[in-house]
């Protein structure tokens, strides 16, 4: 057993697949940890922080949330970007790897146990020191990144244009800015910073602080998912002129989301018109990456099978044979059913 303890671990933290699992489990056991400290669940009844002695008052409350929000978000990104290093090509250089993996690995479990032992379990401001050395360990390997992926890199010359890549590279760098923004919002607060959540101050006149953070929580949660789309479409292996199409609109939808929410802290209400227009085209990105998508699943199934003209029943068959991939690609259409085309339209009605 002792002898293969080094394997495992080099397979646990060395390849893709075991980074993966093992961020996969840290997120799992923080929700299973920290889910008896809730005051409403259904584990409430425990009462666990009274029986180990903490103190959660309804003062903290709100930076409790945001500290859990960012333990829980930061190794998710750190999961996407596992998922970049594996997919993209880097040219010869392994070196980007080798910087990148180890940092961030390092970087959201620091943050992650330095924001749980700060706002749960009372370790004072030692914790969220570490909090802080984790986050900037993540924001240094995105930078290291962020310089792998940009498009016109001298390593990457034998490997052509690819608007694929672009979109990559640019989310990186607007993900790196609008983290600085988020930084530098607390930064400059410091400890007498008063903690907020954005929706419960919708309707009351925004200082610069509040705009900014309002800026960092939106554009951060939709470059997440435009990684998400991304990496999607890179698994698929995705090509041809409707991809290409998708790529563009990545891009111009990350490049006009990003701008009009930065434009926040300056030009509020206009701004959120716009982030509305870079929503929409994402949003027709998601559309074509799935029909497309969806046809690459029923071709590969059917030229599998190779029998003849196939009927719709047997391309309907043919689209549900892969329950896993078709589950990637319905999200895409069905959480912006849901949720992103709702939105813009709300949003573009709403009186405030």
């Amino acid at each position: 057993m002792a002898s293969h303890l080094p394997r495992r671990v080099r397979w646990l933290f060395g390849t893709t697949p075991g980074l993966l699992l093992v961020v996969t489990a840290w997120d799992a056991l923080l929700v299973a940890f920290l889910s008896p400290f809730s005051g409403s669940g259904p584990l409430a009844r425990l009462d666990l922080p009274s029986r180990l002695g903490l103190v959660l008052d309804e003062a903290g409350r709100v930076g409790r949330i945001i500290m859990l929000y960012h333990a829980l978000a930061v190794p998710f990104v750190a999961a996407l970007v596992y998922f970049i290093l594996d997919l993209l090509s880097f040219g010869n250089e392994r070196r980007f790897h080798r910087i990148v993996r180890p940092t961030i690995t390092v970087g959201y479990m620091l943050a992650s146990a330095g924001g749980i032992g700060f706002a749960y379990l009372g370790w004072g401001w030692i914790a969220h020191g570490l909090f802080l050395v984790g986050l900037s360990l993540v924001f240094y390997a995105g930078v290291v990144l962020c310089v792998g992926l940009f498009p016109w890199r001298r390593g990457l010359a034998d490997e052509g244009f690819s608007l694929e890549r672009v979109a990559f590279w640019l989310m990186a760098l607007c993900t790196l800015i609008s983290a600085a923004i988020g930084g530098a919002a607390g930064a400059y607060f410091g400890n007498g910073f008063t903690a907020f959540l954005a929706e419960d101050v919708v309707r009351l006149e925004h200082d610069l602080g509040q705009r900014a953070i309002i800026a960092h929580l939106h554009i951060m949660l939709t470059l997440i998912d435009v990684a998400l789309l991304l990496v999607v479409a890179r698994t698929f292996g995705l090509r041809g002129r409707a991809h290409n199409v998708a790529m563009g609109l990545v891009i111009a939808g990350t490049a006009v989301a990003s701008l009009a929410t930065w434009g926040v802290m300056v030009i509020e209400g206009v701004a959120h018109k716009i982030i509305n227009v870079g929503a929409f085209l994402l949003l027709a990105a998601a559309a074509i990456v799935a029909i497309q998508g969806f046809a690459r699943l029923v071709e590969e199934r059917l030229n599998h099978e190779g029998s003849g003209r196939p009927s719709w029943g047997r391309r309907l068959k043919a689209l549900l044979s892969d329950p896993v991939r078709f589950g990637l690609l319905f999200e895409l259409i069905f959480v912006n059913v849901v949720v992103t085309a709702p939105g813009v339209y709300v949003a573009f009605n709403l009186e405030t």
